[in-house]
């Protein structure tokens, strides 16, 4: 079964507790001592919103059951466009890490942005490890060839072996420089193919953190013993593959979804069970955290940041929120497309006040925007790679992706305008995000900063 994350919210709201895989039976005597709950998330991105949901969903959770948890980062926790976690030095990231590791045994694969605060990528996976977390990765340091992490590990929740190995992503250029400058990312496909097959251990349950996107999932998904999870991140998709002996997942982005894997140990082999948790400001939350993400933003939030820049009559989740923004570009540029890629987004849309630190949130990454003519035909092939947003196939998403309007009918004998954010602009995007190159942009006039134009429009 294969849901976007809109289709799988509106059936978890509508009530569902979980999805089993077809054919497999989880009915078992001792639900206790056969059972694991695995928490899925990925991308975080110093949400910091969301991490006293996250910490009170997984509280909740060990209060209410006696099968053993085992929780699951697959990389970017940390996020320096966020200037309280920047001045704090990720205190409250930090703080997330230990409450989790309190509850259950914490794995962490690296990510691009896990050095987002610190210089040093050897001080993160130390203090992490000092907390008690498991860290993987495969990144080592180019001069010494020293590993920065295991590449794997081995954890046993309820006297389980559960062998869990970490890939990262070799896009360096969504590296800081002083990071790019010390550590080699290797080719996360060939990696997989000519390492993974080692690590994984056919008679455990098998664990494989993906941080490098749909694509490399895509290519090493074959290759995996039966009975894998395969989590996936980076890309900030939501995808769920679920087959016999096969479940992969590409948690979301901004901690606004956890998934929960329920495993059933049953002789000499396991069934999968998913259950998906929306968290919203209703959810359940970790007081402790809360507490202490309140007075984070008391003491490092500026007067400028608490502004109050735009106000919502109604809360918009994750993708309305790409929607709203794109379309409020597309009318301050009047040009006939407009496009951004989807990783610009961060957080969603809430209801009512809307600070200049929020919105910062929204649109993790302020420019102005660029604009170039192209041919209908050019323009075609360019829709090709747009609005994947509800994508439900893996094998048909291209990855990170972009979205915005499209004219209704496109000639390919006319000259279209196309605007589009300053990331997609440089030349070494074009190709990936737009299946062009050589296309030359100028700078959209009177418009600086996305931000602005959005906040403007909500307005």
């Amino acid at each position: 079964m294969l849901l976007t994350r809109r289709e799988f919210i509106k059936l978890g709201s509508a009530g569902l507790a979980g999805l089993a895989l077809a054919g497999c039976s989880t009915s078992i005597s001792d639900q206790t001592r056969n059972r694991l709950h695995i928490i899925c998330m990925a991308d975080l991105h110093s949400a910091h919103e969301s991490l006293p949901r996250i910490s009170g969903m997984i509280h909740q959770l060990n209060d209410t059951t006696s099968v053993p948890i085992l929780i699951l980062i697959n990389g970017d926790i940390f996020e320096a466009g966020n200037v309280v976690a920047l001045r704090s030095q990720g205190s409250l990231e930090w703080k997330f890490l230990e409450r989790l590791q309190q509850v259950a045994q914490v794995v962490v694969n690296v990510g691009n942005h896990e050095g987002a605060l610190e210089d040093d990528l050897t001080e993160v996976v130390e203090r992490m490890q000092n907390l008690g977390i498991r860290v993987v990765s495969n990144i080592f340091e180019t001069s010494t060839e020293t590993l920065l992490a295991e590449p794997f590990t081995t954890v046993q929740p309820g006297g389980r072996e559960v062998r869990i190995a970490g890939i990262a992503t070799d896009d360096a250029s969504t590296y800081r420089e002083i990071h790019r400058n010390r550590w080699t990312f290797p080719d996360a496909e060939a990696y997989a193919a000519d390492q993974i097959a080692s690590i994984l251990d056919a008679e455990m349950l098998n664990i494989v953190m993906d941080h490098d996107g749909i694509l490399s999932d895509q290519a090493m998904k074959n290759s995996l013993p039966d009975g894998t999870l395969l989590l996936g991140g980076h890309d900030h998709l939501r995808l769920i593959n679920l087959q016999d002996s096969f479940i992969g997942l590409h948690s979301g982005w901004w901690g606004a979804i956890v998934d929960q894997v329920t495993v059933t140990f049953e002789d000499d082999r396991h069934t999968f069970e998913l259950r998906t948790y929306e968290l919203t400001p209703d959810s359940p939350k970790d007081l402790t955290l809360l507490q202490a993400v309140q007075q984070a933003e008391n003491e490092h939030l500026s007067s400028n940041e608490r502004e109050v820049v735009a106000v919502t009559a109604s809360p918009r989740d994750q993708i309305e929120t790409m929607e709203a923004c794109v379309g409020l570009l597309h009318q301050a540029t009047e040009t006939d497309c407009t496009l951004l890629n989807n990783t610009t987004f961060g957080a969603a849309l809430p209801q009512g006040n809307i600070r200049r630190h929020d919105m910062n949130a929204v649109i993790r990454f302020d420019s102005g925007m660029m604009q170039t003519e192209v041919s209908g035909a050019q323009l075609e092939t360019i829709r090709g790679t747009a609005n994947q947003q509800n994508m439900t196939n893996w094998t048909q998403s291209a990855g990170e992706y972009v979205l915005g309007p499209f004219p209704e009918t496109i000639d390919a004998n006319e000259v279209y305008t196309l605007s589009v954010n300053a990331w997609i602009a440089l030349d070494f995007n074009q190709q990936r995000f737009l299946g062009l190159s050589g296309l030359s942009f100028s700078p959209v006039p009177d418009l600086d900063s996305i931000r602005e134009v959005v906040a403007n429009g909500l307005s």
